[in-house]
């Protein structure tokens, strides 16, 4: 929801960012209900991370993740928990 909000307009420049992928989902080992998400943002728009708007929500962090990423998926499931990893 919060990062949600951060892409449809709710930084300080007012600015949408284009939907991207992948979306990333973490389940963080301090207990079921706690997740990170994380959106890769288009390198085409923002070739850096001082180009990005900045939050106005403080719950949503601009972060840059500098070592090569890999990722696959054959399916996706929104209820994803620990018992099904």
């Amino acid at each position: 929801q919060y990062l949600f909000q951060y892409i449809t307009g709710n930084n300080d420049r007012a600015q949408k960012i284009p939907m991207t992928a992948p979306v990333v989902n973490q389940q963080l080992s301090g207990g079921a209900n706690q997740r990170r998400m994380a959106f890769i943002m288009p390198g085409s728009l923002f070739s850096r991370l001082d180009a990005l708007p900045k939050p106005n929500d403080p719950k949503v962090q601009l972060v840059a993740v500098n070592e090569p990423l890999v990722f696959a998926c054959i399916t996706f499931n929104m209820n994803l928990n620990q018992d099904l990893i």
